[in-house]
């Protein structure tokens, strides 16, 4: 008589929670699908597709046969649960069509933002961004957009800089800007909801979030994860908006100090470059948010 093999304990609560973790996660994926009516048997292909691709060419993923590891396509049949066939058909098809990454206004406003805020000529004797005059020889907002707007007018990128938060007017009166100069005021860009940019903005956002997630399940998993809390559960209800002021005050000035830290790192003239940055968030939550959340997956 055989018995079937069965996991260790401390293997089944792991895989216990991380199913709990991936439902709460479906749970989010799922509104976000209907909302915009993508049809299911389209998502589950594109995941088959995905983890198929992985099996097929991530080395984590490859199967040791005599010694050596191997990626064939029985073996990513093996490791994904998959038949044969689909693997097959999977890894001759052509993966699901990926967001266009369009150049548009976002990618213009970061290195001109960028400037303003680190390049010596347009910073005080505090090292503060100066008011920037709109036209005229540098420091100019006009000689930024010749040098990163690659051929925008300075005027839209103007207006694109005080819509979006980065800046405001100053000076005459709103009816003549031609003697109006634009103050600095933020330096986080930010995309318009659902364009192409912002789109593009949360996929890697989502990407760098599953991959904290897995490095919590498995410290082995690299590079360190990118996302990390602090926070308390007892923030006095009568001081949380002051206390939320704070953050938001400490996020700006954690931003700053980073650009200038950063500046050290910056890539000579000609050489190649790569754009690296940081995030911060704060949120406010019930208590008992976590542990009624948790106890709500966990006994479904």
């Amino acid at each position: 008589m055989t018995t079937t093999p069965q996991l260790p304990d401390e293997e089944l609560e792991r895989r216990e929670r991380l199913l709990a973790l991936v439902e709460t996660l479906y749970a989010q994926l799922g509104k976000l699908f209907l909302r915009h009516n993508l049809p299911v048997p389209e998502l589950e292909r594109m995941l088959r597709w995905s983890c198929i691709h992985l099996a097929l060419t991530d080395s984590e993923f490859a199967i040791e046969v005599a010694g050596k590891r191997k990626q064939k396509p029985s073996h990513a049949a093996v490791r994904t649960g998959l038949s044969l066939s689909e693997v097959k058909r999977a890894a001759d098809n052509r993966k699901p069509r990926p967001v266009a990454a369009e150049i548009d206004s976002l990618h213009r406003l970061i290195p001109i933002m960028t400037a303003w805020r680190i390049e010596p000529r347009y910073q005080d004797d505090d090292g503060k961004p100066i008011d920037l005059p709109v036209r005229g020889p540098a420091p100019s907002l006009h000689q930024l957009c010749r040098k990163y707007a690659h051929g925008v007018p300075t005027r839209p990128i103007a207006d694109a800089l005080v819509k979006n938060g980065n800046a405001e007017w100053i000076g005459e009166s709103e009816g003549s800007r031609r003697n109006k100069k634009l103050r600095f005021l933020h330096p986080v860009i930010t995309a318009a909801f659902n364009t192409v940019e912002d789109i593009i903005i949360m996929m890697q956002i989502g990407s760098d979030f599953m991959h904290s997630y897995q490095q919590a399940f498995d410290p082995r998993v690299q590079p360190q994860p990118r996302f990390r809390e602090g926070y308390f559960n007892d923030i006095d209800i009568n001081k949380v908006d002051e206390a939320q002021q704070y953050l938001y005050e400490e996020i700006q000035a954690f931003s700053l100090r980073c650009t200038e830290g950063l500046k050290k790192y910056r890539a000579a003239p000609g050489n190649p470059g790569v754009r690296l940055g940081v995030g911060a968030y704060s949120y406010r939550e019930s208590p008992f948010f976590l542990e009624s959340k948790f106890e709500r997956v966990w006994n479904s």
